[in-house]
């Protein structure tokens, strides 16, 4: 129990995942009671976890909808919990906020290399094409309208 509880301590966890620490370490009619006491002191729990994961992957390193959910499924956490809790992703948002930081960066880059980078950026983290583009063409006439004001 005291060894699950650092974990815990450390940062939230699935049950899958606390389960992976713990193998080896705790025999395993031990870690179904230390993994039933958890959850019902209301230290474990999948629901929370998720949340938690999403705000997190939103708030430090935004990504899809998509993305998240097959982490958190990676995780351990079912579908529909997984899909519960990506729920309140905006994905436009999430999007922006993600290549902002890059775009910000390529001042003067012609608009295919703006594109090739933003857009390579935005696909490995897993927004569809519909967004991409929009991304693309917000950031594109953001970064013109800023090197107009300089003129």
């Amino acid at each position: 129990m005291d060894h699950a509880c650092r974990l815990l301590a450390y940062r939230p966890r699935s049950k899958k995942e606390l389960r992976q620490r713990l193998v080896g370490r705790i025999a395993p009619e031990v870690l179904d009671q230390v993994i039933a006491r958890l959850i019902e002191l209301g230290l474990l729990n999948d629901g929370l976890f998720a949340a938690s994961w999403t705000e997190s992957r939103d708030r430090t390193s935004p990504r899809s909808r998509r993305l998240i959910a097959l982490e958190l499924k990676q995780k351990g956490i079912t579908q529909d919990v997984a899909l519960a809790s990506v729920s309140v992703v905006n994905e436009r948002e999430a999007a922006y906020r993600a290549a902002s930081r890059r775009a910000a960066s390529m001042q003067g880059v012609r608009c295919e290399e703006f594109q090739r980078r933003i857009g390579g950026l935005l696909q490995r983290r897993g927004f569809s094409y519909e967004i991409i583009n929009e991304t693309l063409r917000r950031l594109w006439q953001e970064s013109h309208d800023a090197a107009q004001a300089k003129h």
